[in-house]
């Protein structure tokens, strides 16, 4: 073992030379770190949510306002779709009686010109 692991029986103690009897009087330097930090408390200041305004909100009124709003959005978007696909079917329609009815037209005139 080394000699700094065997134990101190007569530990060192100060205050035995002149002007060291009291250890706080020997100096008059402190550290920055003794000093009181933190020394006051912040409040919440009128619109940032302070006991009595959150006491006042109606929180169940806002959250159904916002999901009927949602809803409403949804079935904004389901009424756009359905009419969006009937719109589409219907020009689809036309578009293949009008494609069907250009070909018989094509079709008449061949046979029409044929037979002459």
């Amino acid at each position: 073992m080394t000699t700094a692991a065997r134990p101190t029986f007569d530990p060192a103690k100060g205050g035995s030379g002149r002007g060291e009897k009291d250890l706080s009087a020997i100096t008059r330097q402190y550290s920055s770190r003794d000093l009181p930090g933190h020394t006051k408390l912040k409040y919440r200041e009128p619109g940032q949510g302070t006991v009595d305004e959150h006491k006042s909100k109606d929180y169940r009124g806002e959250l159904e306002e916002r999901e009927r709003m949602i809803q409403r959005e949804k079935e904004k978007v389901r009424l756009t779709t359905i009419l969006l696909i009937t719109e589409l079917t219907i020009l689809f329609r036309l578009e293949f009686t009008q494609y069907f009815s250009s070909i018989s037209e094509k079709n008449s005139e061949r046979t029409c010109c044929t037979r002459e």
